[in-house]
């Protein structure tokens, strides 16, 4: 993997000399930020270290030279990934962001656009009927029972589950009656 030291050119002057691994995403992101620079590549180094030592060689030369780098620091950090930050600094942080991004307003308008994603019964009547078409291969069959051998749960388990749902089922409706009889009788059919 190549480790890349850059440069963000602006008409004749380096604004910002920067590393990254992720040349192509680097890249999208320059050119969301900073639609007017073009970037040129400095190097391309075998390992990490290497690469972060150049950039602060790059940025150095070219604080001496005088371009107007946008660099905050001397370079060689490596961006934010693993930097600390003191428990004050995150609660401030923690505090700040607490009801800024989602209001009680906009949690309401989420669950209203959920909401509606569901496809509506015809739809969903459509789609099973579909699927009822397309029966499932013997061999693949063969695969799904294989691969729920041994994967039973424990007797506790299943008393748990049946303790959490016993008067809960719903009593089945006249279409439901019919469906499973039309399944039955198809699957009878078939064999």
């Amino acid at each position: 993997m190549a480790h890349f030291v850059y440069a963000l050119v602006e008409g004749a002057s380096v604004r910002y000399i920067g590393y990254s691994a992720s040349l192509k995403r680097r890249r999208r992101f320059h050119a969301w930020k900073y639609p007017c620079c073009r970037m040129l590549i400095l190097g391309a180094y075998a390992t990490r270290e290497i690469g972060l030592d150049r950039e602060r060689w790059w940025i150095k030369r070219l604080y001496e030279a005088g371009h107007p780098l946008r660099n905050i620091r001397d370079g060689g950090a490596g961006g934010v990934v693993g930097q600390k930050r003191s428990y004050l600094t995150r609660s401030r942080m923690s505090a700040g962001q607490k009801g800024r991004i989602c209001s009680a307003a906009t949690r309401i308008k989420l669950s209203e656009a959920a909401k509606r994603q569901f496809a509506s019964w015809e739809m969903r009547a459509r789609v099973s009927a579909a699927l009822r078409d397309h029966p499932v291969l013997p061999k693949t069959r063969i695969k799904m029972s294989a691969a729920k051998i041994g994967r039973r749960h424990s007797e506790k388990h299943r008393a748990n589950i049946s303790a959490a749902t016993k008067g809960k089922s719903k009593p089945w409706s006249q279409a439901r009656w019919t469906a499973q009889e039309r399944r039955q009788n198809g699957k009878a059919a078939k064999s």
